[in-house]
């Protein structure tokens, strides 16, 4: 979807072209653009639930516009979503993060079934495993008889390492 692009915008084009709200994430057209008329909500969410704009002719994601709106520089990374939902672009709900610290603060799996990340049933020992990866390293936390045990000890593992991208 979005053309690769040489450079970012200027501040000033993007505040020449769109308000934008801190309180509620919401961006507004603040002129008229082909079929969206000044005050229209801007950009469209995708099917992964980002919101794009399209400022001349290249497209950027909502959440990008809203740091560089904020902080007054683009982000070097990516910008993270604290309540994980795509779509949430107000000041309190970003972040800048590196991709481990975005993909920390990630929901579960679809496939997941012990509803717990870094948990698993190995069904051939009957016990709870704990794992998690940690700056590209695999790390084995136990095998436990009870589930409480292994998400106990996902836990304890995950949260000094992980600090406020903690999931």
């Amino acid at each position: 979807m979005a053309k690769p692009r040489a450079q970012n915008a200027s501040i000033d084009r993007i505040r020449e072209l769109l308000d934008y709200d801190p309180l509620t994430g919401i961006f507004c057209w603040k002129v008229q653009r082909g079929r969206q008329r000044a005050g229209a909500v801007a950009g469209c969410v995708t099917s992964r639930g980002y919101r794009y704009i399209c400022i001349d002719g290249f497209f950027y994601l909502a959440q990008r516009i809203a740091w560089l709106l904020i902080s007054g520089e683009w982000p070097e990374f990516e910008v993270d979503h604290e309540d994980r939902c795509r779509d949430h672009n107000w000041e309190s709900n970003l972040r800048p993060a590196t991709s481990a610290q975005n993909k920390h603060n990630s929901s579960l799996r679809r496939d997941n079934t012990s509803g717990h990340v870094g948990v698993s049933f190995m069904s051939h020992t009957g016990k709870w495993r704990a794992s998690m990866i940690h700056e590209g390293k695999f790390s084995y936390l136990g095998e436990f008889v009870n589930k409480a045990d292994a998400v106990e000890a996902r836990l304890s593992a995950a949260r000094p390492a992980r600090g406020e991208f903690f999931s």
